[in-house]
């Protein structure tokens, strides 16, 4: 605990630095992963943590889409989650925490009745933004630090499953990582290197007896307009095994296949709309084969619907957004292909505070009654000098 800890109000702390991008989809994504998981209280390492393969890369906007392929063929990190639950993460862009203070610590702590869910905290050291998140138990902690909009640091542990993950930028070339698995005695360790900011090399290892022994490379290759165009992986003797291929129209990526050998192993098509924002996605695979088509208004999402050929039912999300274009409503219905008749399974509506800030989550059940109701607090402390 800080000495002489002082609570402040927000209208107190008006002093505000922009956040990068990549901290508002880890925001967005940290909060969302709860709502659509019934709050189950875990911290998933592997969900969107920047450093971690979708915002893996030096900048967020720069080409997220060479580790994004990683969700898709990984069942793993599917199954930390609904795989549509992604698309959502992706089409939400407005942020639930707008105000970050720059001059104090802000915790958040999420909680139900006089249940604490779980924490998150924002603070600051030099030019550095930190985001973290720790569960009730203080057993898992996810912390990620941003600079210049730079993702720079990742660390993860859970000391149930004895996890310990450390990610950390060295420079603007080489990023380390390293996880331990207590569990399984597995440690490994990888190198990503960094071209003008662009992803352009990975090693991975396996430490034996404190030796590297290397499992394979990804070599990444950019197009004339800088954008991803081929991903190759190649086994410890230099063959390649696996590829991705990406393709455009223009600068708007179109299509993107993923092959083991010969064999595809994924498949993933876009189509936009006239202002450029995607309209429809098809993802294929030998385990999964579903569409996405979204909808707009005023630039924001405001429908979804996925279609799982395997399923009998297709799942409809709309979005409803209030007038500081936060989201402020969210309902999911399932359509059953055969009869077309849509059954409403759950609303959640959002609260936020004056500075834009979101306080509280209202989970309604079929007959639009209140069936949970989530409470963000926030305190601030003084900063470290």
């Amino acid at each position: 605990m800080l000495a002489g800890i002082v609570l402040l109000l927000v209208s107190q702390t008006q002093a505000q630095i922009k956040h990068p991008e990549s901290l508002t989809r880890l925001v967005n994504s940290t909060l969302l992963y709860q709502v659509l998981n019934d709050f189950d209280r875990t911290i998933p390492l592997v969900l969107f943590a920047p450093g971690y393969f979708y915002i893996g890369n030096l900048n967020y906007s720069k080409n997220p889409l060479f580790n994004e392929s990683i969700f898709y063929e990984n069942e793993a990190l599917v199954k930390s989650s609904e795989y549509y639950q992604k698309e959502i993460f992706d089409a939400v862009d407005a942020g639930f925490i707008n105000y970050i203070p720059a001059d104090s610590i802000m915790q958040v702590r999420v909680i139900e009745g006089n249940l604490l869910l779980f924490e998150l905290k924002f603070m600051r050291k030099g030019d550095t933004l930190i985001f973290m998140q720790t569960d009730a138990e203080k057993s898992r902690n996810k912390t990620v630090g941003f600079s210049l909009g730079k993702v720079i640091s990742v660390s993860y542990y859970d000391t149930e499953a004895e996890i310990n993950y450390m990610s950390h930028l060295e420079g603007d070339t080489l990023r380390i990582s390293r996880m331990i698995d207590g569990k399984t005695g597995k440690n490994t360790r990888s190198l990503m290197h960094f071209e003008n900011g662009f992803l352009s090399e990975a090693s991975f290892f396996n430490m034996v007896s404190g030796k590297e022994q290397l499992i394979s490379r990804d070599l990444y290759f950019m197009n004339e307009i800088n954008k991803p165009a081929l991903k190759q992986t190649l086994n410890r003797k230099g063959k390649v095994t696996d590829s991705t291929h990406y393709y455009y129209d223009g600068a708007n990526l179109i299509h993107y296949q993923s092959f083991s050998g010969s064999a595809e192993k994924l498949s993933i098509s876009f189509m936009y709309n006239r202002n450029g924002k995607v309209s429809g996605k098809t993802v294929k695979s030998p385990v999964r084969n579903y569409t996405s088509d979204y909808s707009y208004s005023n630039g924001l999402i405001s429908d979804l619907e996925i279609d799982d050929k395997m399923k009998a039912f297709r799942r409809h999300f709309v979005f409803a957004s209030d007038v500081g274009r936060r989201l402020a409503g969210l309902e999911y219905s399932t359509i059953a292909k055969e009869s077309m008749i849509e059954n409403l399974k759950t609303r959640w509506l959002f609260g936020y505070n004056e500075v834009g800030n979101i306080i509280s989550i209202k989970v309604m059940d079929d007959k639009g009654l209140i069936a949970r109701e989530i409470k963000l607090d926030y305190v601030f402390y003084p900063a470290a000098l």
